[in-house]
């Protein structure tokens, strides 16, 4: 670091050299400020490269004819509910539902139930039994020693519950009910399965005893009941109220109540129109950031730095003639204005013109029943090359076809026009480094050349004022002497 001798000569030699150095560090700050800009216009481009990516996800899922063909079974009320896998066929079914499956309810008065519990205390040769489960003699003992019918009746639910889905648990489902303000209380079983046969039903022995018995007065015993239906006109007897075998495999009906309701297996419209929005949205995402940097600023003034890009003004030109082709499909030629998609529709003038999509939700709905292949056609059909010698043209196929076949040619790492774009960029940002460094070394160097030149100068200065100053004195010495 060079000496800095400030003062001696009555000047601010300090900030004579910072007033320099600011002039000689001008085109650094120019240099700076362009490096500054190139990022910022980097971030653009890597902006745009990211709208891509999702753009390019929202074509996935419209790309392929299975995209549009996933079916979706629906109900037309709440007797009956229906799912679906993705392999079912179309089709429609009509059900009538005249009976829900239930289950095998007992009630049991507590003085009769209780009463079984001590008959197997009192003699343990007699197993109390209920479905695969015998209760054990710390079971019965828990049970006995608690006071008061609600209390032991509480405990033998609670055992019942605790064994209900083990393999060698009850069959049933238990509680508690006080029917009467007298204090008088039941046991309540609900069969674990519904349905009519014995299989279902709640088994509940003392020995060899049946303990449920429809003729004993402490007891109510209801059967289950199967679930009837007509399905098409055919009556359909199951035990559960659950169907996953009455058609096709993966379609599984659910009866809620009875009265009648018209299943429908047919195209997943909600989830194509879910796709469809998608689509709308990565395009209007990627079309915005693409005009919003092509634009000129509503100040005259100032200057968009990428307004005339011409890789946006490609990106650009080449979405919006895509989006507009005209397919030939199925149902003959086709575009997107048909089926309610459009750009700027209406719009007349230009600055008022977005490029972004409207989406007419109720049209495409309209146009997708009316003709579904035409629709998918118009999105989905495939590309094909051209034949001479067949006499076959090309064909670019849908717009999301054409779509996925320019994608690689702006996202590839390898050489898309964008990655190289970024490259670039990085390319010219690093020579400005380099350079910004160069620039740094030698206004430090000139930096300590000119507080040495400056500090010279004081010292020279210094020496002047002295020698002035001894032969001020010497003159004034001899005046005197005269």
């Amino acid at each position: 670091m060079g000496i800095s001798i400030t003062g001696l000569s009555g000047f601010d030699t300090a900030q004579m050299v910072n007033d320099l150095m600011a002039l000689e560090r001008i085109p650094y700050k120019n240099l700076e400020s362009k490096k500054t800009n190139l990022r910022s216009e980097q971030n653009v481009f890597r902006n745009i490269n990211t709208a891509f990516s999702t753009f390019s996800t929202a074509l996935t899922n419209l790309r392929y004819a299975a995209d549009w063909n996933k079916l979706k079974a629906t109900s037309s009320s709440n007797a009956v509910s229906v799912s679906s896998s993705l392999n079912v066929t179309p089709a429609t079914y009509d059900l009538n539902v005249k009976q829900l499956a239930t289950k095998n309810v007992v009630e049991i008065d507590a003085s009769h139930m209780l009463d079984q519990v001590n008959a197997a205390i009192a003699d343990p040769a007699k197993e109390l039994k209920i479905g695969n489960y015998t209760f054990t003699e710390d079971d019965l003992n828990a049970i006995a020693e608690l006071d008061g019918d609600e209390a032991q009746l509480k405990k033998l639910a609670q055992i019942i519950n605790s064994k209900t889905n083990t393999e060698d648990g009850s069959n049933a489902t238990a509680s508690v009910l006080k029917t009467s303000s007298d204090g008088n209380f039941k046991l309540i079983l609900n069969s674990k399965n519904t349905g009519e046969g014995p299989e279902n039903a709640v088994s509940f022995t003392l020995g060899t005893t049946n303990i449920i018995d429809d003729s004993h007065a402490s007891v109510i015993n209801k059967a289950g009941k199967d679930a009837i239906v007509d399905v098409n006109g055919v009556t359909v007897t199951r035990s559960s109220n659950t169907f996953n075998d009455l058609a096709e495999e993966g379609l599984t009906f659910t009866l809620n109540s009875v009265g009648e309701s018209k299943v429908t297996v047919g195209q997943d419209v909600d989830a194509i129109v879910k796709n469809v929005k998608s689509f709308v949205d990565a395009y209007n995402n990627l079309i915005s950031l693409v005009k919003t940097n092509l634009s000129k600023p509503a100040d005259d003034s100032k200057m968009n730095p990428l307004q005339g890009d011409s890789l946006l003004k490609r990106i650009d030109s080449q979405l919006y003639s895509i989006f507009n082709s005209i397919v030939d499909t199925s149902g003959g030629k086709a575009w997107m204005e048909q089926i309610g998609l459009s750009i700027d529709k209406g719009v007349g003038k230009a600055s008022l013109m977005t490029g972004k999509i409207t989406f007419d939700e109720a049209a495409f709905k309209d146009a997708l029943v009316a003709n579904p292949q035409k629709v998918i056609d118009l999105f989905a059909k495939n590309e094909r090359a051209a034949d001479p010698d067949n006499g076959i043209k090309a064909d670019p196929g849908g717009i999301i076809t054409q779509f996925t076949s320019i994608m690689s040619s702006y996202t590839s790492t390898v050489n898309g026009m964008l990655s190289n774009k970024i490259t670039g960029y990085d390319s010219e940002i690093k020579m400005i480094d380099d350079r910004l460094d160069h620039m740094d070394r030698r206004l430090q160097m000139t930096e300590a050349r000119l507080k040495l030149q400056f500090s010279t100068m004081e010292t020279m200065l210094s020496t002047l004022n002295n020698q002035k100053d001894w032969l001020t004195s010497q003159l004034e010495s001899l005046n005197k002497s005269k």
